[in-house]
């Protein structure tokens, strides 16, 4: 179970550094700053993740010889993709953002970077 959570901390944490470079340059370049800015990049990262990464699933599990547990985790990109695009339609809905396809578009180039456009 520590290996299973480990491996889903690790996801979750790479998740959220790319979702908050996203963010980040979005809201850079859109000249939008400030301590409300902020909140909205913690919140908005904070449900992609845990939304996202409910599809996340163990693989393999492997027992070594001196006890040491490993397991292989695999991610659908897809799901953080979805689910921040689906955050980023809200927020359009809700004006707080003017263009959710340009928020989109971040998340894409930050994919891009990692390698792990699908």
């Amino acid at each position: 179970m520590r290996a299973e959570a480990l491996a889903m901390d690790g996801i979750a944490r790479w998740a959220s550094t790319t979702v908050q470079g996203a963010l980040t340059n979005y809201f850079q370049d859109s000249g939008t700053s400030g301590e409300q800015s902020l909140e909205m990049m913690e919140n908005i990262s904070r449900q992609i993740v845990n939304i996202s990464l409910r599809g996340a699933k163990v693989e393999e599990q492997y027992v070594d010889a001196s006890g040491g547990v490993w397991v292989l985790v695999s991610f659908p990109v897809k799901n953080l993709k979805d689910a921040y695009k689906a955050q980023s339609e809200d927020l359009e809905r809700k004006a707080e953002i003017q263009e959710a396809q340009v928020l989109i578009d971040y998340l894409e180039l930050e994919l891009e970077k990692a390698g792990m456009v699908e």
